[in-house]
């Protein structure tokens, strides 16, 4: 289940790449893609020189072109796997610089007790992504699923659905913010 940014995010999305596909058709997924990791790129060197605001500005931006590089993929793309490992790829590569730039310059304010909360957000994150994308073909999927219908019921469950869809993986990227934005100003 999606949250409320997530829908509307989707949707300005699907608009944007319905768009390109039919009136600029020579742009491609891969162009979208390696527009998304420039725009990371330029926020992270603006955080590199201590320019917090606009780091956030096109962090954010980066993160909407990837969006929109993923809806393109999946509507008029999805059967080129090199796409697929691209955008992959892509995506832990601004995951892993992001964090290493951001633990690297903020090492020393970063306690036990945000570590913690990171994990946990992250934890959500997955039980979200986990009880919507189930099916049986998916053996880790099935793995967790057997997890948590062991330690809570089936009603415990339905509830869980309602309340991680506000961990989902734009409001993971929301939540993240707020921590590295408090962070920076601490």
């Amino acid at each position: 289940m999606d949250s409320f940014l997530t829908v509307y995010l989707k949707s300005k999305a699907t608009n944007i790449s319905k768009y390109l596909n039919e009136k600029i058709s020579y742009i491609k997924t891969h162009h979208i893609i390696s527009a998304g990791l420039i725009v990371h790129a330029c926020a992270l060197m603006n955080l590199l020189n201590n320019n917090y605001p606009l780091f956030i500005l096109l962090f954010f931006k980066g993160y909407f072109i990837t969006l929109v590089s993923r809806i393109y993929l999946k509507k008029y793309e999805n059967n080129d796997k090199r796409l697929k490992y691209f955008y992959n790829v892509s995506t832990w590569v601004i995951i892993l610089s992001t964090y290493t730039i951001f633990s690297n310059l903020y090492n020393k304010k970063i306690g036990i007790p945000l570590v913690c909360l990171v994990i946990i957000l992250f934890l959500l994150c997955n039980l979200n992504f986990m009880l919507d994308n189930y099916n049986e073909s998916n053996k880790c999927i099935e793995l967790w699923d057997k997890c948590i219908k062991t330690v809570i019921n089936k009603d415990n469950v339905d509830n869980l659905v309602d309340f991680t869809k506000y961990f989902d993986d734009s409001m993971l990227i929301i939540y993240l913010m707020i921590i590295m934005t408090f962070l920076y100003y601490k």
